[in-house]
Order: C-alpha cells, then sequence, then structure tokens
C-alpha cells in the first residue's frame, strides 16, 4: 500500500487543502492527514482536537483518508516514520510556498537519513489565493468565506467567534 504524510496547521482546513487531498488520491492509496500546531504562528483559532474533527467530517465517506493526530512536539518526518511513510506531501501555491517547501524538503531528507522525502502537489490555479489566515481574515471583515471553505468549516467559524 503506497501511504503519504499530508501535515499541516489545517486551522482551519480550506477548499485549498482538499484540492490537494483530491490530487494525492490519484497517486497513493491512503493519506494520513495530520493536523499540527505552527510554532511560527499564534496558536490558532482551533484546537488539534477540533480540527481533527473538521477533517473527520469533510472525509467521512473516503476511507482512503485517515487522521492522525500527535500529542508531543513532533518533527513531520519522524511522524512520517513513525506511520510507515517515506513520503510527505507538501501543496503549492506560489514561489513564496515553494521557497519554503524546497528548504523543508531538504531538512527532511536530511534528518531521515534519505529515509523521507517531499512530493508537491500544484494548488489548482483557481485555490492559490485560499489560505487558512486569509480565510479567517476575510471572515473578520464580515465577507462571505463559503467559496473557501465546506459548510461545516464555516459553521465552526462562526461558532468559535460566538465563543469569544
Amino acid at each position: 500500500m503506497k501511504k503519504v504524510l499530508f501535515p499541516g496547521s489545517f486551522d482551519s482546513i480550506t477548499y485549498g487543502h482538499m484540492d490537494i487531498v483530491k490530487q494525492a488520491l490519484k497517486i497513493y492509496d491512503k493519506i494520513l492527514m495530520c493536523p499540527l500546531i505552527n510554532y511560527k504562528k499564534n496558536s490558532g483559532m482551533f484546537t488539534i482536537e477540533e480540527r481533527r474533527q473538521m477533517i473527520k467530517e469533510i472525509y467521512v465517506n473516503e476511507p482512503r483518508v485517515e487522521i492522525i493526530t500527535i500529542n508531543e512536539k513532533k518533527a513531520a518526518v519522524d511522524i512520517a516514520l513513525d506511520n510507515g511513510c517515506n513520503m510527505i506531501i507538501k501543496g503549492l501555491r506560489n514561489v513564496t510556498d515553494f521557497a519554503y517547501e524546497v528548504e523543508q524538503a531538504k531538512l527532511n531528507l536530511e534528518i531521515s537519513n534519505v529515509e523521507v522525502n517531499t512530493i508537491a502537489l500544484f494548488a489548482n490555479p483557481t485555490k492559490t489565493i485560499i489560505s487558512s489566515s486569509t480565510v479567517k481574515e476575510l471572515f473578520s471583515i464580515n465577507k462571505d468565506i463559503s467559496p473557501y471553505v465546506p459548510e461545516i468549516v464555516r459553521q465552526a467559524i462562526i461558532n468559535k467567534c460566538k465563543e469569544v
């Protein structure tokens, strides 16, 4: 079975992320999605468990997508190795993503002793403006986010903002 790790903050999952999953399912038998905390950013809108639950609901009818979570700070490359993946998948929207992911891919190869490589998939051109940060920013200024996220996510953002 060919399986791949798809790590990301997924805070929140967007149609851009889902486009990468759709492409990856044409290549791999199983995709292990792993929501992680991005320590370079703030703590995020949703907890890891909330992110996991949203992804699970979105892919409830797709048995080839599995959601895994970890309870410790760990490198994505180590998560891949722990789960029998020799490949990490990343989505690229633009040159900035490319520059960052090339460096990350080199580092992953080095720290895994060349056991884990990275495959990059280019986002559908209609999805290149979508990011979790953009979705949250648009929502904060009362713009419609439904073109960018599934209804489950849109409703979760509405509910989360009511809590604050």
